[in-house]
Order: C-alpha cells, then sequence, then structure tokens
C-alpha cells in the first residue's frame, strides 16, 4: 500500500534513502516510530469558507505533500535520575557553545573531553532541576528542505506562558533548531537523526530559559549560548540572496522569504 500513496517520498529511487533513515533512526531514537499523516488543510475543507490557507497549511501543500513523512516520539533531555551538577554543567556548556553528547532518544550528557571551568554566569545558575518530557515530530519537506519540529505536547508557540520564547517559526508553529545558511544541516548528508539531535539540544535549552524566565530574566537574555535573531533587518544584513532561505524551505533566499522581510522592514520604519 506505502508504494501506491501519491507523496514524493514513495518514489522507486528513494527507497534506498528511506532505509538508510529508519535505520539510522533506530539507533539513535529506538522509542520513536514512523508515522504517515494526511497534511493539514485549510478549516474550510471542514467547515465551509473561512479566512483562507494558514502559513502551516501551506508549507505542508507546498512542502510536504498531500502525505507527510513524520517521526514522532518523545524526548526529555534531562532525564529525572540526573544530578543537578550534571545538567548545570551541560547548561554552562551550552551557554559556552561548546559541544554535549546527544544519546538515545535525545537524552543530553556531559563531553568527558570538555575543557571548561564550568562557572555559569548568574542568568544560567539553577535554582531547580530541569526536568520536561516533550513529544516531538519531526516532519520531512521536500528535498532539499529542512525537516520540520514541533513539540505537539506540551505545544511549545508564541502564547508560552513565560512569554514568546525564542527561536521559534512563529508562521508555521515550529522549533527554529538551526539556520539553514550555515550548512549546519545538509539533504542528502544529514538525515533525520541529526536533525533530531539538533532539537534535543533546542529543548534542552528552552527548559534552561523557562528556569531563567521563572527568576526574572528577560525573554532573549534567559536563552542560552549565541544565536542568530529573527529580526528583518538582522536577517537582511546577514543572509545573501543566494544562500539557503531561513525558514529551512530549501530555496534560495532571494526567491522566498526575501520580499516578506523588505515588507515587514519596510512597515517597522
Amino acid at each position: 500500500m506505502e508504494g501506491l500513496l501519491p507523496s514524493w517520498w514513495a518514489a522507486v529511487e528513494l527507497r534506498h534513502w528511506r532505509a538508510q533513515e529508519a535505520a539510522d533512526m533506530t539507533v539513535g531514537y529506538p522509542s520513536f516510530e514512523s508515522v504517515v499523516r494526511r497534511r493539514h488543510r485549510p478549516f474550510e475543507h471542514f467547515l465551509g469558507p473561512s479566512t483562507g490557507e494558514s502559513p502551516r497549511e501551506r508549507v505542508e501543500r507546498e512542502q510536504c505533500g498531500e502525505f507527510v513523512l513524520t517521526w514522532q516520539g518523545s524526548i526529555s533531555p534531562f532525564p529525572s535520575g540526573m544530578r543537578v551538577e550534571e545538567i548545570q554543567a551541560i547548561v554552562t556548556d551550552l551557554d559556552e557553545d561548546r559541544p554535549v553528547r546527544v544519546l538515545a532518544d535525545g537524552v543530553l550528557a556531559h563531553d568527558e573531553d570538555c575543557r571548561g571551568s564550568h562557572r555559569p554566569r548568574t542568568e544560567f545558575r539553577l535554582q531547580r532541576p530541569l526536568h520536561g518530557a516533550f513529544k516531538i515530530e519531526i516532519a520531512y519537506r521536500r528535498p532539499p528542505g529542512v525537516p520540520v519540529a514541533r513539540s505537539i505536547a506540551p505545544r511549545i508557540n508564541q502564547h508560552h506562558q513565560s512569554g514568546a520564547p525564542p527561536h521559534l517559526l512563529n508562521t508555521i508553529d515550529a522549533l527554529c533548531v538551526l539556520f539553514p545558511a550555515d550548512g549546519t544541516w545538509v539533504w542528502g548528508v544529514h538525515g533525520a537523526r541529526q536533525y533530531t539531535n539538533y532539537t534535543a539540544i533546542w529543548l534542552a535549552k528552552h527548559l534552561v530559559w523557562v528556569e531563567a524566565r521563572e527568576r526574572g530574566v528577560g525573554i532573549m537574555e534567559a536563552w542560552p549560548g549565541s544565536f542568530v535573531g529573527h529580526d528583518p533587518f538582522e536577517i537582511h544584513r546577514l543572509l545573501r540572496p543566494h544562500v539557503s532561505c531561513r525558514c529551512g524551505s530549501g530555496k534560495i533566499y532571494a526567491e522566498c522569504c526575501a520580499e516578506s522581510d523588505a515588507r515587514a522592514r519596510g512597515l517597522a520604519r
């Protein structure tokens, strides 16, 4: 039946790729399962006329297909048995852009070869353990698009009780786990396992952000580590026209979000 699905990933030439992806995810994320779902549709499909297609619906229609191939599972970056001292060391490494280990199912661990002093800044001096589980979906886009990562439960979006979290793709209700223009994740070179590793690190930073916000740290200051801002003026300075677009579509910036960013800059002047 799978071979009959009207989906780009069901093509004969992609069978080898799918087998490799499944094998790699089984090693890195054994609790995850491959789930094929129908794409999200406009409200009028169910309820009659409405305001039209949302950006999330449009992206899935144009970039994921009628059927969306996903991985779904739970990630707990800091499991309940992890000591606060180890969590603090990992948080300090994340804040200082040092590598951390990603174990099975997205559990983070301190790198044994780390040479950091692990003296956390005041903003990231933890007052409690950082435990939390997230049901995650990693949805494939058509090549060379970057996957779409979403937290299904609890939902993470701009309406978070601690304020609007940084590093979200708000228009498609997704987590911005990396900057596509950096070439950190490239279709055909990397796979879902690597992208899910970045998602686990993003979720760890989100837990840090929530704890810091509880202590009164500012919205941007509470996010550990260096990052690329989402302001249209900053994006304009960082992205050349022919690099991968910031949204992860796989298109070049000039043919994707450059026009909408230009409109946003015009409205902000």
